[in-house]
């Protein structure tokens, strides 16, 4: 589903016209959202969010699954084949509960961006390949 429930489009992301909204619903209810857009060789995700209230329950992991299962629907539909596919993200050095669920679920550690964040803070890039 693609309905921006949780909330209007974060001020940064305006750079990003082209980006389509993933959204994770248990009965019902949103319980994440996920800003991306295609590119070439998969998936950008430009923004994952889970409501304040429901964090630390399990539902970024949940949503995070559901938007792989996503990725590998849409790629493998539009290729006619089982290929590959990568997905592209920054995170915050200083988000640990994120960078911990992301490398569970099989992303690497690539690059890091120095004071990438307005704040002054470092910007991890991870690469998930299917």
């Amino acid at each position: 589903m693609s309905t921006p429930l949780l909330g209007s489009k974060p001020s940064w992301l305006k750079d990003h016209p082209k980006d389509l909204i993933f959204c994770s619903y248990q009965d019902s209810k949103v319980l994440g959202q996920v800003w991306y857009r295609l590119i070439d060789i998969g998936f950008e995700i430009d923004y994952l969010e889970v409501p304040f209230d429901l964090r630390r329950k399990g539902n970024g992991i949940k949503l995070l699954q559901d938007f792989l299962e996503f990725c590998k629907s849409i790629f493998n539909k539009n290729s006619n084949s089982n290929k590959s596919f990568q997905i592209w993200l920054e995170v915050s050095d200083l988000n640990l509960a994120a960078i911990n669920m992301y490398l569970k679920f099989g992303f690497k550690q690539v690059g890091l961006r120095s004071k990438y964040y307005p704040d002054g803070t470092d910007a991890l890039l991870m690469n998930y390949c299917s």
